[in-house]
């Protein structure tokens, strides 16, 4: 992650990015680690000195993500990027809540959302109500104008609002084959 930002900040010109206004998003595993990056970047983490000291990520966008802390719930040092999370009440891949073995945890979305409403992080938190891990990939072509919309109002006029959707659709059926047994096998 951190090699693929620190490629777009030495060619923004060229490219013509904004590096200003780098946002990162990912799916499953993907979303757990464009949360990782911000969290390590913003708890300043020896990892993120890959990145220069003074950029940061402007947005996260993450489908169905989390944390792995081997401090208790994950505390920033600094205030995290804008963070929209996706994730279904139902997931059994990725932990909605929390996992946790004293310190040592896996912290999902609602975990996380919660610490950014402790804090007055922003961030928008849609819960999927009944649905599995079928979020970590529904949303990117369901909630277009949403993620337009966070966009918008999160990275470019910088709101600082902290919202919670419980989203229950009862026309939607779990896609039974987001399960464990097929991923691991």
């Amino acid at each position: 992650m951190y090699s693929a930002t620190n490629f777009l900040l030495q060619n923004a010109d060229k490219l013509n990015i904004d590096a200003s206004r780098i946002i990162i998003s990912g799916s499953s595993a993907g979303a757990m680690t464009v949360l990782q990056a911000d969290y390590e970047k913003r708890d300043l983490r020896e990892s993120a000195k890959a990145l220069p000291d003074d950029f940061q990520y402007a947005g996260v966008i993450a489908y169905a993500g989390s944390i792995f802390s081997t401090e208790g719930t994950p505390s920033y040092t600094l205030r995290p990027a804008p963070t929209l999370f996706f994730h279904g009440s139902g997931d059994n891949l990725v932990p909605y809540t929390k996992t946790r073995f004293f310190k040592l945890g896996v912290f999902g979305s609602k975990a996380l959302a919660k610490r950014f409403n402790e804090q007055g992080y922003p961030y928008t938190f849609y819960t999927m109500e009944d649905i599995g891990h079928d979020v970590a990939e529904y949303p990117m072509q369901e909630f277009q104008p949403e993620i337009e919309k966070f966009i918008q109002d999160f990275v470019f006029y910088k709101k600082q609002w902290m919202l919670d959707i419980n989203l229950k659709d009862k026309l939607r059926v779990p896609d039974p084959k987001m399960n464990p047994k097929n991923y691991y096998n």
